[in-house]
Order: C-alpha cells, then sequence, then structure tokens
C-alpha cells in the first residue's frame, strides 16, 4: 500500500488538496510500520524479508518532516528517523546508506534556513558534530593522496561507518574521491575560517555546509544513488559559491560578513572550469551501480553534453535518454527531440527522418493536449500553465505549423512560452534570491539559450514579436 501510494503520489498528477492527504497517510502508514517492524524479534524471518523496506519507510519519514508534505515539517524529527535508519543499517547489515542521506539534506535543509533567513521556529540543535565530518574528509584524502597502508586505512573508516557488508569496490564509486576531496576540503576552509568571524549564526551556517557534505559524501561511498546525485548537482551548481552569493537574504543582512565569505567561496574546478566534467564522472558511477536503472543520471549526463560542456558520442546520449524516458522522466523526451535535431543538421540524406523523430518526441511531452479543453477563439491571456518539459517542447514544436496542431491559435503558444521565459529573466537578473541545493540553479547562460533558440523561431513564424524577445536578451546583464 506504502509503495502504491508513493507511486501515485510521484506521477504528480493530483490536486494540492488530494496530495496532501495522500502524503498524510503514507506517512501514517511508515509510522504504523516502522513500530510493527521494532515489535519483530531478531531471530524473525520476516526481520530479514522486510529489513530494506524498514529503511525504506524511516527514509521516507526523515524526508516527510524535513519538507512538510505531510503536514509537518520538524527537523528535529527529521534528523530523529535519519538516525534511527543509520542504526538500523548498520545493525541489519542493509546495504544502504539512505540514512546518512538523510542526515545530510536535514542539515542542509537547517543551513539553507538560516541563510534564506526563513522563519522555522526551530527548538533545539541537530543533534550531528564535526568529528564524523573530519573523519570522513580525512580517509577521502588518505584515500585518493595516500599510501597503499593509507588507503587501506581510509576504507577501514569508510566500512566502520557504513554497513558491515560494505566492499570498495561496490559501484567503482571510490574512483570519484579526487572529487569529494575537492568538495569536502572547500566547505572545511570554510568552517574554519569562520571561528574568525564574531558571528554565531554564520559559524553554525558554515558548520552545517560542512557537516551535511561530509554526510553526504559518505552516503555517496555507501553507493547511495541520490547522494551521487546531489554531489553531481551541487558541482553543477558551484554549490561553495551558491553558498555565499551576496543576494542571499543573510549576506543582505550581514554585509560586513559577505566581503569576508567571498575570500573563501572559491569555484570548484577551478582554475579549469571544469565542475561540468567533474559532475559527469559522478553521474557516471551513479549509472554503474547495478541497482535500478538510475534514469536520473542518464538524463543529466545527456543535458550535460547537449548543452556542450562534456563531448560523448550521440549513441551514447541517445542510450541514456531512452533510459530516462522509459523511467518516467518527461524531460527526456525534450532532450531527446534536441539530440534528434542535432543528427538531423549532420546528416542531411536522412534529415527528414531525424526531424520526424525529433516532432514526435517533442510532443510526447503531451504539451499539444494542453491546449485541447481550449476553444479555438480562445483570448490569448487564457494560455495554460506549462511545465519544463512542455513549454521548451513548445518553441521547437511550433517551428513546424504544417507538422503539429495545437487547435488554437499559435499566439496562444506563444504567450504561454513568453509567460516562462520572463520568470525565467526576473529569476536570473533578481537582487534577492534564496539558495536550494537540491534544485538546478537557473543560469544566464540557460536563459539566454532559451531566449536565443525562441528568437530563431519567433523571426520565422512571429516576426512583429521579434524586438520582444532581442530586448530580453538585452536585459540580461
Amino acid at each position: 500500500m506504502i509503495r502504491l501510494l508513493d507511486a501515485v503520489i510521484r506521477r504528480g498528477e493530483l490536486s494540492k488538496n488530494e496530495h496532501s492527504q495522500l502524503c498524510q497517510l503514507r506517512s501514517t502508514l511508515c509510522e504504523r510500520f516502522v513500530l510493527s517492524f521494532k515489535a519483530l524479534d531478531e531471530s524473525d524471518p520476516l526481520q530479514t524479508k522486510y529489513c530494506l523496506f524498514f529503511s525504506l519507510a524511516l527514509s521516507m519519514l526523515a524526508r516527510d518532516y524535513r519538507t512538510g508534505v505531510a503536514g509537518t515539517r520538524d527537523l528535529i524529527k527529521c534528523a530523529g528517523y535519519a538516525q534511527q535508519c543509520i542504526n538500523g543499517e548498520k545493525k541489519l547489515n542493509i546495504p544502504k546508506a539512505d540514512g546518512y542521506l538523510q542526515v545530510a539534506l536535514c542539515l542542509n535543509a537547517r543551513m539553507e534556513d538560516m541563510l534564506n533567513v526563513t522563519d522555522t521556529k526551530m527548538n533545539g540543535t541537530l543533534p550531528f558534530s564535526s568529528q564524523l565530518a573530519d573523519a570522513v574528509r580525512e580517509a577521502v584524502r588518505d584515500y585518493h593522496e595516500g599510501s597503499m597502508y593509507k588507503r587501506d586505512e581510509a576504507v577501514r573508516t569508510f566500512r566502520r561507518n557504513l554497513f558491515p557488508r560494505w566492499k570498495p569496490g561496490l559501484g567503482n564509486v571510490l574512483a570519484c574521491c579526487d572529487i569529494f576531496q575537492i568538495i569536502l576540503e572547500a566547505a572545511y576552509e570554510k568552517y574554519v575560517s569562520a571561528a574568525n568571524q564574531n558571528n554565531q549564526n554564520y559559524q553554525e551556517i558554515a558548520r552545517l555546509g560542512y557537516v551535511s557534505k561530509a554526510y553526504l559524501v559518505l552516503a555517496a561511498i555507501g553507493t547511495s544513488g541520490g547522494a551521487l546525485n546531489l554531489l553531481a548537482q551541487m558541482l553543477i551548481n558551484q554549490a561553495n559559491q551558491y553558498e555565499a552569493d551576496q543576494r542571499i537574504s543573510f549576506f543582505r543582512r550581514h554585509p560586513d560578513i559577505d566581503t569576508f565569505v567571498q575570500q573563501h567561496a572559491a569555484p570548484y574546478g577551478w582554475p579549469l572550469n571544469d565542475n561540468y566534467a567533474l559532475a559527469y564522472r559522478v553521474l557516471q558511477s551513479v549509472c554503474g551501480i547495478q541497482r535500478g536503472s538510475q534514469p536520473y543520471s542518464h538524463m543529466k549526463k545527456a543535458e550535460l553534453v547537449l548543452k556542450g560542456y562534456v563531448s560523448e558520442s550521440s549513441s551514447t546520449q541517445l542510450t541514456s535518454l531512452n533510459i530516462a524516458i522509459n523511467g518516467g522522466l518527461a524531460m527526456g523526451h525534450y532532450w531527446k527531440g534536441r539530440l534528434l535535431l542535432e543528427q538531423a543538421k549532420q546528416d542531411h540524406d536522412r534529415c527528414n527522418d531525424y526531424k520526424d523523430a525529433a516532432i514526435a518526441s517533442f510532443c510526447a511531452t503531451n504539451v499539444t493536449e494542453r491546449f485541447d479543453h481550449l476553444p479555438e477563439n480562445a483570448d490569448e491571456d487564457a494560455a495554460p500553465q506549462l511545465s519544463p518539459p512542455q513549454w521548451l517542447s513548445a518553441i521547437e514544436l511550433l517551428r513546424y505549423p504544417d507538422r503539429v496542431d495545437f487547435r488554437v491559435d499559435r499566439r496562444m503558444v506563444f504567450q504561454a512560452i513568453h509567460q516562462k521565459l520572463a520568470q525565467q529573466v526576473e529569476e536570473v537578473q533578481s537582487d534577492s534570491i534564496q539558495i536550494h541545493n537540491e534544485r538546478y540553479r537557473l543560469t544566464k547562460k540557460d536563459v539566454r539559450s532559451n531566449l536565443e533558440r525562441c528568437l530563431d523561431m519567433v523571426k520565422a513564424r512571429f516576426p512583429d514579436k521579434e524586438p520582444l524577445i532581442q530586448k530580453m536578451i538585452r536585459s540580461i546583464r
């Protein structure tokens, strides 16, 4: 029942009220399952049968209390369930590291609350010190830089903190220790330097940033796909700089600290600016874990290639995008369409075949269906709200009026696209931002690219709108 509820919730087709009710029911059932599992005798075969789901239920509860999707946001309870998950994975020898991932997400959420100056009314301190973080950082350094003896010591440190059956060869994630070291050393430098600032809140922010990333790295070494994906996201987002952005509310209120913080906010991959290549390597390691198809990681890999940050063969990208699509990721259809358009440019003999396939892929986002309920003479202002894969696909589909039928005046489709582009321009131009490490950080380069693709389409289909898009491009400072 819990899995069924989770699948229904993840489909994203519920009203706000339905979503809230089902999340609360899922959380209640998870709590009941955890209590029932704990009541089992250690010799009961049901413990062995359901230990993996026990870990999953505790992770779900930690997530629900972190995000508040079940009605209550409580980081203390979140940390409690995460610690129970760690203890259970060790005791029952469950080959997962979801407990450490949930602790990392909890600590990161608290850091973001403080940076965003969010009033969470949290009483108490999250019970995780920097002692384990130091041990993880030193073990990662020793594994990457040390002698064979040092490497063996590092492996013992990892095994001592993870599940007993953990082996260095699992998922080959230890090959990314050089990347983990970059992330941890940057966070550690910020943490140590914070002691020179007479501001307890900033010292706590720096501590949470360091400890959360160490727990995240430990979860990644324990082959947590979620942890590896988030580390890749942090590399893409340049989290060390992102967390020191002067537009964040905390630094806007403390400009004296902001000046100091900028000295300890070096970008990942500096001076080669290869943070995208580092992220690609981490995503590749996720795809190598023999547990599930990892659709999200495959899609992000292909996205980095299609954006021009990393080089890879088109056949490899197509395989990755098909895995993403089979995993239910609508954005996979958009990037597959983009890939097929690139192939159409390179293969003149099969150009039309590739274009037909690209159009079919863009249409698979169901963007044309979003306009079906509207009368054909509907006003432009009646344009529906489109999801990212839908409005990005709409930009491409408007190039082919003879092949795609939106059933409404295409100016309404353009209006829906323009709304989203205007939101993106406003977001990257804002003087005030909120940090969210778990989300992709939209960049000015992203927005400019979207506007330029829209401009190419507008020149052919809506020439009167060209000045509008040109003005938006110029506005991005």
